[in-house]
């Protein structure tokens, strides 16, 4: 078996070039992923302004439940 028959040693080609595209984001998805990455950058803003156990207890609780969300809708 060759190297180029392993997709990691193909050349890259463009979405545009490939005769049956057909793994595509939705805009829909791209927005989700927004939502969460900011979600992630106010619970870090959270954390920076409440260094105690209880902040810590809150953080976590919350990055648990939006992680799971975000790990839900991925799959």
């Amino acid at each position: 078996m060759a190297l180029s028959d392993f997709p990691i040693w193909r050349r890259p080609r463009h979405h545009m070039d490939v005769e049956a595209p057909g793994h595509h984001v939705h805009w829909v998805e791209l927005f989700f992923d927004l939502v969460h990455a900011v979600t992630i950058f106010q619970l870090g803003n959270f954390l920076s302004d409440h260094l105690d156990p209880g902040g810590l207890l809150v953080f976590t609780g919350l990055f648990l439940a939006v992680f799971f969300a975000w790990a839900d809708s991925s799959v």
